[in-house]
């Protein structure tokens, strides 16, 4: 774990849209006595949490290529200058539907 997580810490907040990254760190955290208080949320709202400095870590997902302009609301809260972004995964997301449905693919303008 990182040096400045393991100092006096009496509690990480941790304000993140649920995924097995995140879990994967509560986990951690947890196996190594760190209190954590996680609240899931929905990308933006942790990000502004972080801003407002309700947490210490703020997990969001973000899209790779032209969906990432979507992201817009949140890099108003990023100031370069207080935080810290640090990559952790990348993900491939898809759908489930029934067989039969005549549906193959997706043709999207990505």
């Amino acid at each position: 774990m990182n040096r400045r997580l393991s100092g006096a810490v009496t509690q990480l907040r941790i304000h993140a849209s649920p995924g097995y990254a995140v879990a994967t760190l509560v986990r951690t955290l947890g196996e190594q006595r760190v209190p954590v208080d996680i609240k899931y949320r929905e990308s933006a709202e942790a990000v502004s949490a972080l801003a407002r400095g309700e947490s210490e870590l703020a997990g969001f997902h973000l899209p790779i290529g032209p969906f990432r302009s979507t992201c817009a609301e949140i890099r108003p809260h990023f100031d370069p200058e207080k935080h810290q972004l640090i990559h952790l995964t990348r993900r491939t997301q898809g759908l489930f539907l029934p067989k039969g449905k005549g549906i193959e693919g997706l043709d999207c303008a990505i």
